[in-house]
């Protein structure tokens, strides 16, 4: 028995042409859907997360986080549906799936389609390998020009 599912085109803000194309049921939650793209991507998911809807331009707009530490009463993740937050085809999400090494994608719902239940909450399309969380950061060398010029430095100063 086939129902209805959406494709999302979850893309890695990295460096490397990285995304995958999941196929996800729109009842389930952010958290599950959180699951999947870790599962995904092949990231350990040790580090909080949150998911913003986004505009046209990937702005954040109103997030749902995994916990919501100031007690708002908003939405978090395990509370909202993908289909609370994704209205039509072509809208869009932030997913941060690291608040400490910033790791974030890009969230499209591409389309809709039909497909037997078993099928659901599966990458039907992989280009590209997720980076270590290491290698995504910028580390400045600390004798580094560009280094100096940010801190206004001449690269000279002692510390103490």
């Amino acid at each position: 028995m086939n129902e209805q599912g959406w494709v999302l085109r979850c893309v890695l803000d990295v460096e490397e042409t990285v995304f995958r194309d999941v196929l996800v049921r729109p009842e389930i939650s952010l958290m599950d859907l959180h699951k999947i793209l870790l599962a995904a991507f092949e990231m350990d998911g040790s580090e909080i997360a949150t998911i913003y809807c986004a505009d046209d331009d990937w702005n954040p707009l109103a997030e749902f986080p995994m916990i919501d530490f100031e007690g708002s009463g908003q939405g978090t993740m395990e509370s909202t549906l993908v289909a609370d937050v994704l209205e039509s085809e072509g809208e869009k999400l932030l997913w941060i799936a690291d608040l400490v090494y910033m790791r974030s994608c890009f969230v499209e719902w591409v389309r809709s389609t039909d497909a037997p239940r078993q099928s659901m909450s599966q990458v039907l399309l992989s280009v590209g390998e997720t980076p270590a969380a290491s290698e995504e950061l910028f580390v400045p060398d600390p004798h580094s020009e560009q280094t100096d010029q940010a801190a206004g430095t001449d690269g000279d100063q002692e510390l103490m």
